[in-house]
């Protein structure tokens, strides 16, 4: 929405493999004869035969004859296992050195700079403007030097240079006396990130030495690894098999001293990989597999074929998946609300920190966490990206679509400048809601209109749509005495939910209402159409002609919304415990969806409801315990439920595995018999927190554990750059 500063803060790049193992800029070249035998140098240079050679937690790495640590950012230094930090950075140990006017900061195994805002990191030193010397290029990162033959190993490095004119490898002597020569053997043209080197034995030590434009030369340390030969086959140590999905099952394997698995299917050979973790995708429903797996290394030893591991698929209806993208960079970045754009594409919404990858290049935070808005098409290329922040933390919690465009809304604490407008908050945490309208033509999106909602209080915004006249209307809740436009709402007790309506044109309120009593009052959600909103009450509260009394703490209540915004009828839902009703959906024939999440003394649970239009019972579901629901949509037929799940699952058609992942499950909207549901990504604190419904496709969008739990939505892995990443996932029923 304005223009940024972007401030470096690291260089956070995957090296990728195909599915053959070779390397996306790869050479292959010869190498002289190696050096003499010698010990390892590998950070804390501890020589080992077996694990329990090395400092714990550590394990003996067979290829270099050198110990690892294995504890997650452990380094090892001195002979021992610590956590990696600025004094012991990556597995060289380094020193991280402060850059002038910055602070020395070590991401992902790599040193670099954090620089005071409004100032980047320019070689070492923090600059208004970061312009690179073109006589003096950066210096590439060493990954790896490791043996993957009897004669022969691979070489690689991160790229950091912005404008090299090549690499050349250069083999590193150990002289008697101390020092280091360097005899080249190889230059690899600019972009190159790996090589492999043939024709070695024993102990050899490389590095690489990146050239600049002007001729200028910066190289890396040498690092150093054993090639001999290895008879000894890999170890194979489990294999599992787990149902994640419809017509699918997730292996898991794991083996000492093994760098690719071998997977048969039936007695077939289906796939090799290098991860411990593969997914058959391909199985008919109810249909019964059996798979071995077999282990092998660099030097092509092979283990014995694992026991015979017995999967049968779930019964469900397939569903297809599409296009997905991951959002994110070194800080916790999260996707939080969708919306559906034109043409089967999605609009998503979210926040970020520090510096994240948006989809069309780096964006840089202003505060701890902005928000973020972008377009995506249907094939999840994104199209337009906008940002914005402040000096402190923002939240992002809805979105919906409009007339060429779309309207986000969150909480803000301090001022907030979006395009040549600034919001300043009144209390704790004010509402801003922000419209973005599309040029057909440049296919660009700026700033509508931008407006705040709130006062002296607390005041959250919790659900956003859009009714068929165009209209927005905005339920939450607020503290004390707030201002809607210009309608001043006082709470009747401690906290009262509101419903507002707004002009989509120019962010006008055109009405405001509250709703609450003596108790903490709120509604949680509402439908996309903006017609029906769920919250939660204590006590007793008039929502227009109806006065309910809550039967427990606190009650649900589903309320419907008229045209000026006033409540038009209310349902209660609720016993003697406590009860909110979290979300709210409507169907294509006026069918009414609802949450209720239940918390008593020895359960707690989720009851999704459907009604008909005349609000009469349908059918209801009870989500398995420990899945979190966070988002409702209806498709195609079908009442869609996302969210997270905490342990395996059966949501009707079989149990499901791992735990920890986001799940996806659809149930028919005429009699709730379930039709397909799933699992993707690892066991790890993730979730998928909306889902919009666009042309054919079912978009979903959330957060998983970044670089160190990939995500499997089903056609992709998502690999992350960071701590929590943001997802998209399209999927096509």
């Amino acid at each position: 929405m304005k223009p940024r500063v972007h401030v470096f803060l690291a260089f956070l790049l995957t090296v990728a493999c195909d599915s053959n193992g070779a390397d996306p800029a790869d050479g292959d070249v010869g190498a002289p004869d190696a050096a003499e035998d010698g010990d390892v140098g590998d950070g804390g240079g501890v020589r080992c035969r077996v694990d329990g050679d090395c400092p714990q937690p550590g394990r003996c790495d067979r290829d270099t004859g050198a110990c690892v640590c294995t504890a997650p950012r452990a380094v090892l230094c001195g002979g021992a296992c610590v956590p990696e930090s600025v004094a012991a950075c990556g597995t060289s140990c380094d020193v991280c050195p402060a850059p002038r006017g910055g602070t020395a900061a070590c991401f992902d195994s790599l040193c670099t700079g954090i620089c005071p805002m409004g100032l980047a990191l320019c070689d070492d030193a923090c600059l208004p403007d970061c312009v690179l010397s073109a006589a003096a290029p950066v210096a590439p990162t060493l990954v790896e030097l490791r043996a993957v033959s009897t004669d022969a190993a691979r070489l690689r490095w991160i790229d950091q240079s912005r404008d090299e004119s090549g690499f050349r490898v250069d083999r590193v002597i150990e002289e008697d006396d101390g020092t280091e020569t360097f005899e080249p053997v190889s230059t690899l043209p600019a972009d190159t990130e790996s090589v492999r080197l043939d024709g070695l034995s024993g102990r050899v030590c490389f590095r690489v030495v990146v050239v600049g434009a002007s001729g200028h030369e910066r190289a890396t340390s040498g690092q150093c690894t054993n090639v001999e030969p290895d008879a000894e086959a890999p170890t194979l140590l489990t294999v599992s098999a787990t149902r994640s999905g419809c017509g699918r099952v997730d292996l898991e394997f794991s083996a000492r001293d093994a760098t690719d698995f071998r997977v048969r299917r039936d007695g077939v050979d289906v796939a090799t990989v290098r991860t411990g973790t593969w997914v058959d995708a391909s199985l008919a429903p109810d249909a019964r597999a059996t798979y071995e797996v077999v282990a092998m290394d660099s030097f092509g030893n092979a283990s014995e074929a694992s026991d015979p591991v017995d999967a049968t698929a779930l019964s469900c209806t397939r569903v297809r998946a599409g296009p997905a993208f991951d959002l994110g960079g070194a800080g916790d970045d999260r996707v939080t609300a969708l919306a559906p754009a034109s043409e089967g594409g999605t609009y998503v919404a979210g926040t970020y920190e520090l510096v994240s990858d948006l989809g069309l290049g780096a964006e840089d935070a202003i505060g701890g966490r902005d928000v973020f808005v972008l377009r995506a098409d249907r094939d999840g290329a994104v199209q337009w990206v906008a940002t914005v922040g402040g000096e402190a933390d923002e939240l992002l919690t809805e979105a919906t679509s409009i007339t060429d465009g779309v309207v986000v809304g969150g909480v803000f604490t301090v001022p907030l400048e979006v395009g040549t407008d600034t919001l300043f908050p009144a209390g704790g945490g004010d509402i801003f809601l922000i419209a973005m309208s599309e040029d057909a033509t440049s296919g660009d999106a700026t700033p509508r209109w931008a407006t705040r909602l709130g006062g002296s209080g607390v005041d959250r915004i919790l659900g956003l749509g859009t009714r068929e006249d165009g209209r927005l209307v905005a339920v939450g809740s607020f503290e004390g005495s707030a201002e809607f436009g210009d309608e001043t709402l006082v709470s009747a007790g401690g906290r009262d939910a509101f419903v507002v309506t707004l002009s989509a044109e120019d962010g006008r309120v055109l009405s405001a209402h509250s709703y609450g009593g003596a108790g903490h009052d709120s509604l949680e959600g509402v439908d996309r159409a903006g017609t029906v909103a769920a919250g939660s009450f204590e006590q007793m509260v008039a929502f227009g002609d109806d006065a309910l009394v809550s039967r427990g703490e606190t009650d649900g209540v589903l309320l419907g919304i008229g045209a000026d915004g006033a409540a038009v009828w209310a349902l209660q839902a609720g016993a003697e415990h406590r009860d909110r009703s979290i979300l709210a959906e409507s169907g294509p024939s006026g069918e009414i969806v609802y949450a209720v999440h239940t918390v008593a003394p020895s359960f707690e649970r989720t009851t999704v409801q459907v009604l008909e239009s005349s609000r009469a019972f349908r059918w209801d579901l009870i989500l398995p315990f420990g899945a979190v629901l966070h988002g409702l949509s209806v498709h195609d037929g079908a009442l869609v439920v996302v969210g997270g799940a905490e342990r395996e699952a059966d949501f009707g058609l079989g149990t499901l595995s791992p735990p920890g992942a986001p799940f996806l499950a659809t149930y028919d909207l005429a009699d709730g018999s379930p039709r397909y549901a799933a699992f993707f990504g690892r066991a790890t604190a993730s979730a998928a927190f909306d889902v919009a419904a666009s042309g054919s496709a079912l978009w979903l969008g959330g957060t998983f554990g970044g670089v160190q739990n990939p995500l499997w939505t089903g056609g992709d892995v998502l690999f992350g750059a960071g701590g929590d990443d943001g997802f998209v996932a399209a999927y096509h029923p």
